[in-house]
């Protein structure tokens, strides 16, 4: 039987919501995918969602935060306060539970929009390219025929029917490192946007085990310790999150990957 892709009507093949056949500047038959465009845009969803809800989940925990240290300072003596202000500055760390719970809606709306719009171009790049090797393989089997190209590429596969089309692997190879590169954005942004409640944050930490530990060796071997544990912890953390990210393109790609590659093959 001979294996080619020419059996393929371009002008009979209608679109549908993955996509169609179109044809090449060389004339030849490829099924165009909207698969990973339309797999980014799904998952731009809950992508903002998780994080408009991360955002307001820790500005309802610093409010609660807030009042339960107002209420402390209300109800407590003296004393108590003046014990407790000893080790951490209960003043600064009010002020700092408050700003966090006062956060503005446009700056937890900043991370959501960003983390669903790398979702969806994510999705559109990989269709882009995806589409590009679609292109590139129907004119190979063209140029190389139906016994060479399959051999030359080994993702042009046979169909059912006997005919040639492209496989892709390009969601899974690329969406994972788009995941990469657009978790390495995200963190840096967000980062810019919090640095001044982070500092703000680790400086109270600072000054409370400074005040807890004034015996200079001491002190300071606790110091070091504390601060060698600090940076382990947000090596981990953020080898972490870039897996996460890194993971989620992957699963993008693979459903973009089976869709593109089914309808192909169908219709081959």
């Amino acid at each position: 039987m001979s294996l080619n892709i020419s059996n393929v009507s371009v002008k009979t093949q209608n679109p549908n919501f993955r996509g169609n056949y179109r044809e090449t500047k060389n004339g030849n038959p490829y099924y165009s995918t909207n698969s990973a465009a339309i797999a980014g845009g799904i998952l731009a969803v809950p992508a903002f969602i998780h994080q408009y809800s991360f955002g307001k989940t820790n500005s309802k925990i610093a409010s609660s935060k807030a009042k339960e240290l107002e209420n402390f300072l209300a109800t407590a003596s003296e004393q108590e306060k003046e014990r407790l202000n000893k080790i951490v500055n209960l003043e600064k760390l009010s002020e700092y539970y408050k700003k966090v719970a006062n956060t503005p809606t446009s700056r937890i709306l900043i991370p959501a929009i960003l983390a669903s719009g790398l979702t969806l171009g994510c999705g559109l790049i990989v269709n882009r390219l995806r589409n590009k090797n679609a292109q590139m393989a129907s004119d190979e089997i063209r140029y190389k025929g139906s016994e060479q190209a399959p051999n030359d590429n080994k993702n042009i596969k046979i169909s059912e029917n006997g005919n040639l089309y492209y496989k892709s692997n390009d969601g899974k190879r690329i969406g994972t490192l788009l995941g990469l590169g657009t978790g390495a954005t995200f963190m840096g942004v967000n980062r810019l946007l919090n640095t001044g409640n982070v500092k703000e944050y680790m400086d109270i930490n600072k000054q409370s085990i400074e005040n807890i530990f004034k015996n200079g060796t001491d002190s300071e071997k606790l110091k070091t310790g504390l601060n060698k544990i600090y940076k382990s912890t947000a090596s981990l953390t953020t080898l972490i999150l870039l897996g996460g990210f890194m993971l989620g393109g992957f699963i993008m790609g693979a459903i973009a990957d089976s869709a593109a590659n089914k309808k192909a093959r169908k219709n081959a």
